[in-house]
């Protein structure tokens, strides 16, 4: 079966994942730190790897990299970001790794599926065809689905301007309260879609307003109290700083100052309250033509740096019905540019192709497009994928990087293909042969990416070198190989100590009811000894408790404790509670029987068993004996089910 380690702390992320990746028969394992994916590449080796960039106490590219040796070869690694455009993550990511793809967050359901089944092909290619057609077909007939806003929100997953469009669609009255990390909260008030008003917590927006423009010196302004808005005006209007008629238009330009300082954020945390309404008189703005009003002036202050993606990166349009656009009033030059991007949709086409199309051959309407399409990808209905890198330069790469993996796996002799008793004439020819084939100064003609994995390939294989060259250095090292020649922890090896101090950690948070982290630490008990049936049992319930996996899933690792214990009643006493919390009642009490018939002394299973009988009201005396214990010595045991 085909297999992906996910490394995600992002419970958003892990849905999509799950939702678009699980009905394709993958075994998909999930895990958050360094341990836990040591463990599993240790007892399992997957076929694929999904790593965030950003995972809650670090980066997820470099917990790949730390533990990507343990990988027999290198396994493809897909990396997604929503921090990082893909310019930066190819700049970031180890050289160590096998690049497969980029994505960013929120992840886009079809691309993401498109990716993974590219690199990994899907147990069940029928499964995976129908959610492909099922995936294009919901954004070619809707668009991108936005979910209106609720509870609380890290802006590493979802954008500001994402929530602004979520508003729009949703026609949404309440209010966002955006809390930075350091500094001001800002909250905005939107009625039926459109936002009406914008505040920080500390007030004097207006006085701001007026500072920021230079209408007035901040040193002129007196330390005092204001109680309202209309203060605040009395005092702009006492220093001469506004007129009575720039009244509204002060107002406006407070409102999109935060507005834009709102969306140039991508740390903290946003929260909403539905249906709580602004005070006193508004003016509420339509939000699409808002923002891009607002990336219409941006596009004038940063011109073509706009769009942060390589030219040739392909460009991905999902946007919705040219109905719901024509909805959005927009002006009649927005909407020619976005007809014109609509014609690209299901095309394959580059960001530059793109730019050149929506523009309609006049070079002055560049910057305007690309601000559009700025706006249009932070919302969601524009992205950009790319492989990482052209096909000559892909291959090239791919074949540094194995060769590098395999150095970093071998001790300094199997660096160079050498036995450890090698001779002094066959490890200078091998030396001087590699260094050759990777040294810098063959490689300036060569792309960057490729540059990087040959210093790094270089600069093992010097490594090793000066260990060998030296005689005394090369004995010493032979003897401490020849040492450690014995058993060692390798991949798969069990380590059955360490499993049952996890167990027990487990059994603790178990009688604690925190079960999620019960979970994981029998999950590692299984990695570190994965014939330990107590484990398996375990596992299982813990599993099926937080409904983490499948009932089928959870039945499972109970029938895979039965098979390494076939004595152990308390896997047929789980696979019993499981089936009679599905209210299937006959089968629970055949698993019961079988606990009390393979383990006589199982309270649990009795009081199973005599709960049941009261409940059907048969006493004990007259049930008759189970078929299977009837016919017990006479026929070789066999399953219940």
């Amino acid at each position: 079966m085909t297999r992906i380690l996910v490394l995600e702390t992002s419970p958003r992320t892990l849905r999509v994942i799950e939702r678009c990746l699980d009905g394709m028969g993958y075994e998909i394992s999930y895990v958050a730190d360094q341990s836990r994916l040591k463990l599993e590449i240790r007892q399992h080796e997957p076929d694929l790897i999904l790593a965030s960039a950003e995972v809650h106490g670090g980066s997820g590219l470099e917990i790949v990299r730390d533990v990507y040796p343990e990988c027999r070869g290198p396994v493809p690694v897909v990396v997604y970001s929503g921090a990082h455009t893909l310019a930066v993550l190819k700049e970031i990511i180890p050289v160590e790794l096998l690049v497969g793809g980029f994505l960013s967050v929120p992840l886009d359901p079809g691309e993401l599926v498109q990716t993974v089944v590219g690199l990994a092909a899907p147990p069940d290619a029928v499964a995976a065809a129908r959610i492909c057609g099922d995936l294009r077909a919901e954004y070619e007939a809707h668009g991108l689905r936005l979910d209106e806003p609720f509870g609380t929100t890290d802006l590493q997953e979802v954008p500001f301007a994402r929530m602004l469009w979520a508003v729009d669609h949703s026609s949404w009255t309440g209010t966002l309260s955006l809390e930075p990390p350091v500094g001001d909260t800002v909250t905005f008030w939107f009625e039926m879609g459109q936002l009406s008003s914008a505040a920080s917590a500390q007030g004097r927006d207006l006085l701001n307003t007026a500072i920021a423009e230079g209408r007035l010196d901040p040193a002129r302004v007196p330390q005092v109290e204001l109680a309202s808005e209309e203060e605040e005006l009395g005092l702009l209007m006492a220093l001469r700083a506004v007129g009575m008629h720039e009244v509204n238009g002060l107002r406006g330009r407070t409102r999109d100052r935060l507005l834009v300082q709102a969306l140039a954020r991508n740390e903290g945390l946003v929260h909403a309250a539905p249906d709580d309404w602004a005070d006193g008189d508004t003016d509420p703005q339509a939000i699409p033509k808002l923002l891009m009003r607002l990336s219409a002036e941006q596009s004038r202050q940063l011109g073509e740096r706009q769009v942060e993606a390589h030219p040739d990166s392909i460009v991905v349009i999902r946007l919705p019905p040219m109905e719901e656009i024509r909805a959005w009033g927009l002006s009649g030059q927005d909407r020619k540019v976005l007809q014109l991007v609509e014609r690209a949709r299901n095309r394959e086409i580059s960001l530059e192709q793109l730019v050149r199309l929506a523009s309609d051959g006049d070079p002055s309407q560049r910057p305007r497009v690309r601000a559009l399409l700025q706006l249009l990808r932070s919302v969601g209905y524009v992205d950009f994928r790319g492989t990482p890198w052209d096909g000559e330069t892909a291959a090239r790469i791919d074949s540094l990087v194995r060769e590098l993996h395999r150095v970093h796996r071998s001790d300094h002799f199997e660096v160079f293909g050498l036995d450890v008793k090698a001779a002094d004439k066959e490890i200078a020819e091998k030396g001087r042969a590699m260094a050759r084939s990777y040294h810098p100064d063959t490689m300036f003609d060569e792309h960057p990416r490729v540059q990087q994995v040959a210093n790094a390939l270089y600069s093992r294989i010097q490594e090793s070198y000066e260990v060998l060259k030296h005689r005394d250095r090369r004995d010493a090292y032979r003897t401490e190989l020849l040492s450690r020649s014995g058993p060692s922890s390798g991949p798969g090896k069990a380590e059955p100590d360490k499993a049952l101090v996890s167990i027990k950690k487990g059994e603790i948070k178990l009688s604690h009811k925190a079960y999620p982290e019960a979970e994981g630490h029998f999950r590692d008990a299984t990695l570190l000894d994965p014939n330990n049936a107590k484990a398996w049992v375990l596992l299982g319930w813990t599993s099926f408790l937080t409904g983490s996996s499948k009932t089928s899933v959870a039945s499972r690792m109970l029938e895979k404790a039965v098979g390494l214990d076939p004595k152990s009643g308390d896997a047929w006493y789980y696979l019993g509670r499981i089936a009679l919390l599905n209210k299937d009642v006959e089968r629970a009490r055949r698993r019961f029987v079988k606990a009390t018939e393979v383990e006589p002394g199982h309270v649990a299973a009795q009081r199973e068993l005599r709960l049941s009988d009261r409940r059907e009201g048969i006493s004990a005396e007259k049930r008759p004996p189970s078929p299977r214990v009837a016919l017990r010595g006479l026929f070789s045991r066999r399953k219940d089910d």
